[in-house]
């Protein structure tokens, strides 16, 4: 683990975000399993305002999302940078798995407003993401 916590201070990246964004399932477990307080390791943010959850939830990784949100499922509803969600990064992206995850996942925010009054819905219209909208809609 050195090695990754040497990798991430250039940046506000854990090793979490890192293993998020490119979907290494395992180790996204693995770093989950040996920290004391995964909960609160789950809602950091990085310098840009996003968490482990939104880079899995923006590249695809479904795996990854299902794994976070077994820790815990308040995750789905953290606000980041612009009030913005993990639903929102999905929509914005047209991930239908993960946008049908979070949803299962007791996510609230399908209604709620980000910063510029815009909520997932207008995200995945605004995005040309028509299956996403679908996916809201049919939720």
């Amino acid at each position: 683990m050195m090695i990754l916590e040497r990798v991430t201070i250039s940046s506000s990246d854990t090793p979490l975000h890192v293993a998020a964004m490119l979907g290494h399932v395992y180790f996204v477990k693995e770093l989950i399993r040996r920290n004391t307080n995964a909960v609160e390791y789950l809602h950091e943010l990085n310098q840009h305002g996003f968490g482990a959850i939104y880079m899995a939830a923006a590249t695809g990784h479904n795996v990854t999302v299902r794994e976070l949100l077994k820790v815990s499922n308040e995750v789905c509803n953290l606000k980041g940078m612009n009030g913005m969600t993990p639903l929102y990064c999905a929509c914005t992206k047209g991930r239908v798995e993960i946008i049908s995850h979070l949803i299962a996942g007791s996510c609230t925010t399908i209604s709620e407003v980000a910063v510029r009054g815009e909520t997932a819905l207008h995200l995945a219209v605004k995005n040309n993401q028509f299956q996403a909208l679908e996916t809201l809609w049919n939720g």
